[in-house]
């Protein structure tokens, strides 16, 4: 008789099926594992996935808990993606600025030279990062709006005394696995690209910040 072979979970795959089944993440979402991702995130265009890095696939079950919910926290707290928003106006004004700019210089978009072409490209970048930059403040607070959600979930399913505590510990965590794994595996250019993004492009408050955040809303509800 032939065995059946079954796929052990991971961390990630145990913690998400648990949420699931508490009802704290909808039925219709599924969970995504891709190397394109750093390491978790919400989908920008379909709001039935969640990302993650299979490098962090054994992070603490309390770290992951926090994650996961965070993402899920996204949508429900029924905001729209701000960072599409964002991506999409900075891109829209960046792309009306060139133009503009261009035909002020006297530069004939439709037949320009390989100068141009560059001096183009690197005005509309530089433009288009200036203005997304401008808006990081706007889309900073759904980052603290998802952990806030996130924390209260905890703090009535999981029975989380010390909210202020408990963050603490998941981003000294977090912080930890990501310097192991970059210790233990060797960056891939791919790796290296999607960091470079992330450091250009990043609206994330510092964990010092979200701390702070979940501190000193805990502290008015007292």
């Amino acid at each position: 008789m032939e065995k059946k072979h079954y796929k052990t979970k991971n961390n990630v795959e145990k913690v998400f099926e648990e949420l699931k089944l508490k009802g704290l993440i909808s039925k219709n979402i599924k969970l995504k594992s891709t190397f394109w991702t750093l390491n978790f995130q919400a989908g920008l265009f379909s709001r039935n996935v969640i990302k993650y890095n299979p490098k962090f696939s054994n992070l603490k079950e309390d770290v992951i808990r926090f994650i996961l919910l965070h993402e899920v926290g996204h949508h429900t707290t029924g905001s729209i993606s701000k960072e599409l928003i964002g991506a999409i106006v900075s891109f829209l004004v960046g792309l009306y600025l060139t133009i503009s700019f261009s035909n002020f210089l006297g530069i004939d978009i439709a037949n320009i030279n390989i100068f141009e072409t560059c001096f183009i490209t690197v005005l509309f970048f530089y433009l288009f990062f200036s203005i997304f930059r401008l808006l990081v403040p706007w889309m900073k607070k759904e980052e603290f709006d998802a952990d806030l959600w996130a924390m209260k979930q905890l703090i009535k399913h999981y029975n989380i005394r010390e909210p202020v505590k408990f963050i603490k510990f998941v981003f000294k965590e977090f912080e930890r696995a990501s310097q192991r794994i970059n210790i233990e595996t060797k960056p891939s250019i791919l790796t290296k690209f999607l960091n470079f993004l992330e450091e250009i492009l990043t609206y994330h408050p510092s964990h010092y910040e979200r701390i702070l955040n979940v501190e000193m809303y805990f502290m008015k509800e007292r």
